[in-house]
């Protein structure tokens, strides 16, 4: 894959996740003002325990064919006798895994999620479940092959259908309660995954079916003993990193009942936190995203290139870095701002302001797990994931219950602070890349105060101007971020040259 192979393809993905924040970001808005903050907590219950039957089935087979892809179109192989291979090991297993949510779906809504009211969604879910995950693996087909299109815009048709599925079924089962508007959730989730998983399929059959005889074709006992050894491990390092996260959110509304709450005053508090504020605070990490998925295999090409693997990473840091601070900045001074206007009467803006501390080391840990699986150090991302998740379990446990739901807030910025170091750690010791405080730390963080204090000057002047709402919002955060982003070039910590190279305005010049 060339560079100019890779700036595409990132800017695809990138453009991509863009629009599907955008629909998935006003879809929540819609969802949590047709169900509240208790259906969204009932939600939000129900999917880390989904999303952990998924990931089981889905994560590291999707990583594999990615892999085993590339490897064969390199060599003129048939890519597409690899991706069939792995969505037939996908119902292999997938069938009898459906089946067994499906007759426990009781018993997993009663002592795991511990809410009865999410019975049905595990149910109906436990039918689709191996259509669900062949839209994963049929999408890793695609990253291989580096061809980012018919991925992408299946991504976009079922977000499409499922917003519109929702609006529909909402309307018909809302007021038979909680419990049906869970469902509802459901349903329209999975209508939109079968919408992407018919439009994959034609794709990848009309290839198959354009394929030359003369291309190599592996045997099929090889291509799934390939698909075995490389998804097993990943897929089990995901398995208990997503144990304890879905623990962490199942604990969460059981302890808050320990502080004195009713248990749906502690589901709305829930609510509001994984519904609503979360959510934005995560949404610009549609970049880091994308660098991330493009990261992996250009760091695994460059491993042996010792000069070029640490000067890649040193970069992707360095962006990473600006990234987070720039929006630290803007939701730190805009938090109240933006939780009355997203959310009007519902309390948010105290929330996102802790959160808005976490932005830096969310962004950075996801280009540091595109680093790290690049450089094949799976287990240790999967320790060092496990020991900040542990961490937030802890304050969830012990804490929760005696300063509520704030404390936990800051307990996820702390943990997010220590999993980013000791991904660090795992890089540098591996690649001997050297920290560039001065870059990475220094100037960003001088950028961060001026934004801070730029944006408390430019509320205090519309404050006395007598503007509020939706243009004061804007003016705050167009008043800093262009300030934001003017001192990073100013200071040197984005390169202008890089910059304009990177948007394709100017060829890169070979040395």
């Amino acid at each position: 894959m060339t560079a100019k192979q890779i700036a595409k393809g990132a800017l695809l993905l990138t453009l991509t996740g863009l629009i599907l924040r955008l629909i998935g970001f006003f879809y929540r808005i819609y969802q949590s003002n047709m169900i509240g903050n208790e259906g969204m907590g009932l939600v939000q219950l129900f999917n880390p325990v989904y999303s952990l039957i998924l990931i089981t089935l889905s994560s590291g087979l999707s990583t594999a064919v990615s892999n085993l892809t590339a490897q064969s179109d390199a060599v003129g192989g048939d890519t597409t006798k690899i991706v069939k291979t792995a969505m037939r090991l996908v119902f292999l297993v997938g069938i009898p895994l459906g089946l067994i949510v499906f007759f426990s779906s009781g018993l997993i809504a009663t002592y795991i999620v511990k809410d009865e009211r999410t019975l049905m969604s595990f149910r109906f879910i436990g039918v689709f479940l191996p259509v669900v995950a062949s839209s994963s693996v049929m999408r890793g087909y695609f990253y291989g092959s580096n061809h980012v299109l018919p991925s992408s815009v299946s991504q976009m048709v079922e977000q499409l259908v499922k917003v519109v599925a929702a609006v529909f079924l909402y309307e018909k089962l809302i007021s038979k309660g909680l419990d049906y508007a869970c469902l509802a959730a459901v349903i329209a989730s999975v209508i939109g995954d079968v919408a992407s998983f018919i439009m994959l399929s034609i794709i990848i059959a009309r290839k198959g079916s354009q394929t030359k005889k003369k291309q190599v074709v592996a045997s099929t006992k090889k291509i799934r003993s390939d698909l075995v050894k490389i998804s097993a491990p990943l897929s089990l390092n995901r398995l208990f990193s997503s144990l304890l996260h879905s623990a962490e959110i199942i604990l969460i509304p059981r302890r808050l009942l320990l502080s004195g709450m009713k248990y749906a005053e502690g589901m709305d508090l829930f609510g509001r936190f994984t519904g609503m504020a979360s959510p934005l605070i995560m949404f610009p990490s549609i970049f880091t995203s994308s660098l991330s998925t493009m990261l992996v295999p250009t760091i695994a090409r460059d491993i042996h290139n010792e000069k070029m693997l640490r000067e890649k990473i040193s970069k992707s840091i360095q962006l990473t870095m600006v990234i987070g601070f720039l929006f630290s900045a803007i939701f730190n001074s805009c938090a109240f701002e933006f939780g009355e206007l997203l959310f009007a009467g519902k309390n948010v803006g105290e929330v996102i302001k802790i959160l808005s501390w976490s932005c830096i080391f969310v962004y950075l840990n996801q280009t540091l797990a595109g680093i790290m699986h690049g450089l094949n150090k799976h287990s240790a991302f999967m320790w060092n994931s496990m020991i900040g998740c542990s961490l937030r379990i802890l304050v969830v446990y012990f804490l929760v219950p005696l300063k509520g739901i704030n404390i936990y807030v800051w307990g996820i910025s702390v943990s997010f602070a220590l999993t980013a170091i000791l991904n660090l750690y795992s890089i540098i010791k591996s690649t001997g890349v050297k920290v560039d405080f001065r870059r990475w730390i220094f100037k960003p963080a001088l950028v961060f105060l001026a934004m801070k204090a730029t944006g408390q000057y430019i509320t205090a002047v519309l404050s006395v101007l007598g503007i509020y709402g939706k243009l004061h919002l804007l003016v705050v955060i167009l008043g800093t971020a262009l300030i934001g982003l003017g001192m990073m070039f100013g200071v040197g910590a984005i390169s202008f040259r890089e910059t304009v190279v990177m948007l394709g305005l100017k060829k890169q010049r070979n040395s």
